[in-house]
């Protein structure tokens, strides 16, 4: 769908659904809705990985997400791994420099130059738990990965325990999405710097368009529940005010 697509059927799906009701919605607020509504679904998808079903098992939904997802090789930054010494919270700790736009890691693991380490995910409290038990720490198979902010600059990395000497870290992941702009929003509303997730110009949905329809459906009831709730908000000020 183009983005005139999106903007016109949204109109007629809102319209029917408040029976002509509301009050028509511009399309910065539409872009808002839609952009929501694309990252609700994304998220969803993500979290049947969580419970243990993996998006990848279902055909339509791979279909879905393909456009983001994305894999990449970091190779081991011995300056990288200097400059955040004071970070690192084991001595087998390095750090690898992963891409900004990285949203979900689906899958990742550590080379070294003769074989693969499977990553264990694992939080700091579990960590803090786990550092000074010599049968839970990372062995000649294992990994574990900390999520971790980079304190020299805006790049993200994370952090690898592993006493073996790592060469690189494998990882896919499901990218940050471009939100969906219907229109170029520093010439509907000059002067006012208006952006969505950053971006100002018009853009299109970067998902298959087999998803298409069901980002528009869900940010229309997004828009709709965000009336009825105004609305009942301000009908209940107005009676407080009666009374």
């Amino acid at each position: 769908m183009t983005t005139t697509d999106f903007s016109v059927e949204f109109d007629l799906l809102y319209n029917n659904a408040l029976s002509n009701s509301a009050p028509e919605i511009n399309p910065y607020e539409k872009s808002l809705f839609l952009t929501q509504a694309q990252e609700e679904i994304i998220k969803e998808a993500y979290d049947d990985k969580k419970k243990g079903t993996s998006f990848e098992s279902s055909e339509a939904i791979r279909r879905r997400l393909e456009e983001l997802a994305v894999t990449q090789v970091a190779v081991y930054q011995p300056t990288l791994n200097s400059a955040l010494n004071d970070i690192k919270m084991s001595v087998n700790s390095k750090f690898f420099e992963i891409e900004n736009n990285v949203w979900y890691l689906l899958y990742e693991r550590c080379n070294t130059t003769t074989k693969q380490l499977y990553i264990v995910p694992t939080a700091l409290d579990q960590f803090s738990m786990l550092e000074d038990n010599p049968f839970k720490m990372p062995n000649r198979d294992r990994a574990w990965r900390l999520d971790v902010k980079n304190t020299i600059n805006d790049i993200k990395v994370v952090e690898i325990i592993s006493t073996q000497p790592l060469a690189s870290y494998f990882y896919r992941y499901l990218k940050e999405p471009t939100p969906i702009v219907l229109t170029d929003l520093d010439v509907l509303f000059p002067g006012m710097d208006l952006t969505i997730n950053g971006v100002s110009a018009e853009t299109g949905c970067i998902l298959n368009s087999e998803v298409h329809r069901i980002i528009l459906k869900r940010a229309v009831e997004l828009a709709t529940a965000a009336y009825k709730e105004n609305s009942l908000s301000n009908n209940i000020q107005l009676n407080n005010r009666n009374n």
